[in-house]
């Protein structure tokens, strides 16, 4: 829990530390995310607005993510993996998983799984 609160206060300054080490396309591909610690060992950096194609490519090259590995490690004091989220896709599934509910609801149709 401790490490959720130290890295969101680092958060900002890991961005800027690629900015100044002139990491631009990490910095400009990662601003106006947040990271959110998942559990003790992974890290999720949530995109609110969704990710490009464009900026999953950047992000997911091996240099790259273990530069944010590195780097996220380096805050937390310890080995971390991190996971992108895209918090556009996610919620579009979730609207896509309640609408094919909702149908299935509405046809008011029994079925019985059978075993």
């Amino acid at each position: 829990m401790g490490n959720k609160a130290l890295l969101v206060g680092k958060w900002p300054n890991i961005l800027n530390d690629f900015k100044s080490n002139g990491k631009i396309m990490l910095y400009t591909n990662l601003l106006n995310t947040n990271a959110v610690e998942i559990n003790d060992m992974t890290v999720g950096i949530e995109f609110p607005n969704g990710m490009t194609a464009f900026g999953k490519t950047i992000l997911e090259r091996p240099e790259n993510k273990n530069e944010i590995i590195k780097q996220i490690s380096i805050a937390v004091g310890k080995e971390m993996n991190v996971k992108f989220i895209d918090l556009k896709e996610t919620k579009q599934n979730t609207k896509q998983e309640n609408s094919v509910e909702n149908m299935m609801s509405n046809l008011d149709i029994p079925f019985n799984v059978i075993d």
